[in-house]
């Protein structure tokens, strides 16, 4: 049987990496980025 966790609600935490918290808004900057361009329609 696989054993089910809950996520901690920062993937990279949960997966220990280092720089969890950085790598976090990282990622949320990246996204917040692509919204913008597909918004303003840049690609």
């Amino acid at each position: 049987m696989i054993e089910i966790e809950e996520s901690s609600g920062n993937v990279y935490e949960d997966l220990s990496t280092p720089n969890a918290n950085e790598m976090r808004v990282k990622s949320q900057l990246a996204a917040k980025i692509g919204e913008i361009i597909k918004a303003r329609h840049l690609t």
